[in-house]
Protein backbone atom coordinates (compact mmCIF):
# COMPACT_ATOMS: atom_id res chain seq x y z
CA UNK A 1 0.00 0.00 0.00
CA UNK A 2 1.24 3.34 -0.98
CA UNK A 3 0.24 6.84 -1.19
CA UNK A 4 -0.96 8.76 -3.61
CA UNK A 5 1.70 11.41 -5.07
CA UNK A 6 2.04 15.27 -4.26
CA UNK A 7 2.61 17.86 -6.36
CA UNK A 8 3.04 21.67 -4.99
CA UNK A 9 5.51 24.22 -5.11
CA UNK A 10 7.18 26.14 -2.32
CA UNK A 11 9.06 28.94 -2.62
CA UNK A 12 11.40 30.44 0.25
CA UNK A 13 14.58 30.89 1.90
CA UNK A 14 16.07 27.77 2.69
CA UNK A 15 17.57 28.24 6.16
CA UNK A 16 20.11 25.40 6.14
CA UNK A 17 22.54 24.07 3.42
CA UNK A 18 20.92 21.05 1.67
CA UNK A 19 23.19 17.95 2.54
CA UNK A 20 22.74 14.29 2.60
CA UNK A 21 21.61 12.86 6.15
CA UNK A 22 20.79 16.62 7.02
CA UNK A 23 17.15 17.50 6.57
CA UNK A 24 15.54 20.72 3.85
CA UNK A 25 14.32 23.69 6.29
CA UNK A 26 12.67 26.25 4.12
CA UNK A 27 11.06 29.78 5.25
CA UNK A 28 8.55 29.14 3.23
CA UNK A 29 6.72 32.10 1.47
CA UNK A 30 4.34 30.92 -0.84
CA UNK A 31 3.00 27.87 -1.48
CA UNK A 32 1.03 26.92 -5.26
CA UNK A 33 1.33 30.77 -6.12
CA UNK A 34 -0.39 31.96 -3.03
CA UNK A 35 1.30 33.89 -0.08
CA UNK A 36 0.99 31.62 2.87
CA UNK A 37 4.18 32.39 5.27
CA UNK A 38 5.67 29.12 7.42
CA UNK A 39 8.53 27.05 8.10
CA UNK A 40 8.90 23.42 6.21
CA UNK A 41 11.10 20.50 7.66
CA UNK A 42 11.71 17.47 5.48
CA UNK A 43 11.94 13.99 6.61
CA UNK A 44 16.23 13.21 6.44
CA UNK A 45 17.43 13.42 3.09
CA UNK A 46 19.52 10.24 1.44
CA UNK A 47 20.04 11.26 -1.93
CA UNK A 48 20.79 14.73 -3.80
CA UNK A 49 21.24 14.50 -7.40
CA UNK A 50 23.09 16.81 -9.33
CA UNK A 51 20.25 17.93 -11.03
CA UNK A 52 18.88 19.45 -7.94
CA UNK A 53 16.41 16.55 -7.01
CA UNK A 54 16.64 15.82 -2.99
CA UNK A 55 15.50 12.78 -1.61
CA UNK A 56 14.19 11.30 1.48
CA UNK A 57 12.52 7.52 1.70
CA UNK A 58 9.13 8.32 1.02
CA UNK A 59 9.57 12.30 -0.93
CA UNK A 60 11.22 13.46 -3.57
CA UNK A 61 12.03 17.29 -4.19
CA UNK A 62 13.92 19.71 -6.66
CA UNK A 63 15.49 22.42 -4.88
CA UNK A 64 15.92 25.29 -7.42
CA UNK A 65 17.50 28.99 -6.90
CA UNK A 66 15.25 31.84 -7.78
CA UNK A 67 15.99 35.53 -8.62
CA UNK A 68 15.44 37.75 -5.39
CA UNK A 69 12.64 40.44 -6.79
CA UNK A 70 14.00 43.68 -6.24
CA UNK A 71 11.84 46.00 -3.36
CA UNK A 72 10.27 48.86 -4.55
Amino acid sequence: QCSLPVNYLMRGVLMRPVRVGGRIYLHRTHRNGMAIEGDFVSSPLIAISDDGLVETYNSIYQVMPVKLEDPE
